[in-house]
């Protein structure tokens, strides 16, 4: 079993996960690199800017639709810059879909390894508590029910070792209450939005109390990139 080697000089410094294992404090998001020729372009060059700048956290998402471009990325830059793929740290998150959930859910984490190509993936997250259009309310219960079965499927992967860490993201405390009905490995990470006017504290708090790793992201970038182009946030 590969561990991430974490060099003593890393940016940011890391954190011990649930789990044993180290994740990177500080991150590249990419969800406003998206779709085009040119965003591929775009993501080497960014790809490439974060890991001479110290960066070894990549974060993405099926929904982002960059996982492939990511995964070129990495392979061109990793070998000419002398980084290990065990030095790097990437995440990315799946989507609920209310439609057929068990095959379509298998289906992308599937694909997402297959764009990223880099042998694992260090860490998937759930990426919304429910679908994210048209899921209907949030304490409707059939969204307990697939979250609860999009989560298992993150299991069975993790015992596979195709996914070495799995968690949640955009989880209230009530969604992470109700995984101790369903969860038999504990997430490790719930991703939230978090700046200084949405600092989540009560949240942050019980994370942490929990043991699972409260991971900020700051979305500003990504809804200026989605008001430019009409198109719904899905960070």
């Amino acid at each position: 079993m590969n561990e991430l080697r974490m060099p003593s000089d890393l940016l940011g410094g890391s954190v011990k996960l649930a789990n044993g294992r180290e994740i990177p404090m500080v991150g590249l998001g990419t969800s406003a690199i998206k779709f085009s020729a040119q965003d591929a372009e775009q993501m080497s060059v960014a790809i490439e800017a974060a890991l001479r700048a110290g960066y070894r956290l990549i974060d993405t998402a099926h929904g982002y639709g960059n996982e492939r471009v990511i995964g070129d990325a990495l392979k061109k830059h990793l070998p000419a810059l002398g980084i290990a793929r065990d030095e790097v740290f990437i995440t990315t998150k799946v989507p609920i879909k209310n439609d057929d959930t068990d095959t379509v859910t298998r289906a992308m984490i599937d694909q997402s390894l297959r764009d990223l190509d880099v042998g694992y993936i260090d860490l998937v997250l759930v990426h919304y508590p429910r679908h994210l259009i048209g899921g209907g309310a949030d304490l409707d219960p059939i969204n307990k029910e697939k979250r609860r079965m999009v989560y298992g499927i993150l299991e069975e992967y993790v015992g596979k070792e195709s996914i070495r860490s799995i968690g949640v993201s955009n989880y209230e405390i009530f969604h992470l209450l109700e995984m101790d009905d369903y969860a038999k490995v504990k997430p490790c990470v719930n991703q939230c939005e978090y700046h200084p006017h949405h600092t989540q504290n009560t949240l942050r708090e019980y994370c942490r109390q929990k043991g699972v790793f409260f991971q900020k992201k700051h979305m500003k970038s990504n809804l200026i990139y989605c008001r430019q182009r009409g198109l719904p946030d899905e960070n």
